[in-house]
């Protein structure tokens, strides 16, 4: 059995994980509270409950990216719903300061990026 099925339907399953992904993302960069709406909002495959992956469940496919999203950004990042705190950073700084995790799909490296930026989005529903 293949591992990610193209379910015809705008998504596509990881039967590893049993995770259903968005197939194509819109191209729009949002912030991290833009992205929770954008995929609380999501109606696809039919289905409403969508939401931002974790840092977990992006590292599962990040070898996987292109075969499984080929007009993905690879170079550009995705949002993952993982919060990193800061503590040095954040009595001074505040709440806008927090740092998110991602993955850059061009080489698999992590790393975060303050909550506020504005990265791309690709949805997934357990």
């Amino acid at each position: 059995m293949e591992r990610f099925v193209d379910n015809g339907d705008g998504t596509i399953t990881d039967t590893l994980s049993e995770l259903v992904w968005q197939k194509e993302d819109d191209g729009k960069r949002r912030t991290l509270a833009e992205s929770e709406a954008y995929c609380g909002g999501l109606s696809l495959g039919g289905y409403n409950h969508w939401r931002i992956p974790t840092i977990v469940e992006l590292r599962l496919i990040a070898t996987e990216w292109k075969q499984i999203f080929p007009t993905a950004k690879d170079d550009q990042p995705y949002w993952s719903s993982t919060l990193v705190r800061n503590p040095g950073w954040e009595p001074q700084a505040g709440e806008k300061h927090k740092y998110v995790a991602y993955v850059l799909f061009s080489n698999g490296l992590e790393n975060t990026y303050f909550l506020y930026n504005k990265y791309y989005t690709r949805a997934v529903r357990s």
